[in-house]
């Protein structure tokens, strides 16, 4: 009985979203201009503790779902993106395909490429 309860928790410790992950955890930003050097986008990623993530942006956009590590290699994550719900005003929401793509951490963890975007560390917020 007690390995059958020690067995459950691994389990659960082991499934737990974003758990092995804490080089990603915290605020991360993207930005792209557009060759006319005036318009452009940008986004702010926020991958939580709790596994759930929030991308808000401009143009205006929300997207919230869930995210985990599901491999590694050095200096290398595969990241999944699932139960993604997008809102922007003036529209309905909609769901978005999950993702689960491989991300290279570079520049001392400070840069993520993940799914054709280049995400940086949010400055630390005093």
């Amino acid at each position: 009985m007690k390995w059958a309860i020690l067995a459950v928790l691994f389990e659960v410790a082991c499934s737990t979203p974003g758990r092995a992950a804490p080089e990603l955890i915290g605020k991360w930003s993207a930005g792209q201009t557009d060759p006319d050097g005036v318009h452009g986008t940008s986004a702010t990623w926020d991958f939580r503790p709790d596994g759930t993530f929030e991308m808000s942006g401009y143009p205006p956009i929300l997207v919230k779902g869930r995210w985990q590590v599901t491999e590694r290699a050095p200096g290398r994550l595969r990241l999944q993106l699932t139960e993604q719900e997008m809102s922007a005003p003036g529209m309905d929401s909609s769901r978005w395909d999950d993702q689960n793509d491989w991300g290279d951490l570079t520049d001392g963890g400070r840069t993520f490429r993940f799914a054709g975007k280049t995400l940086r560390r949010a400055a630390q917020q005093p």
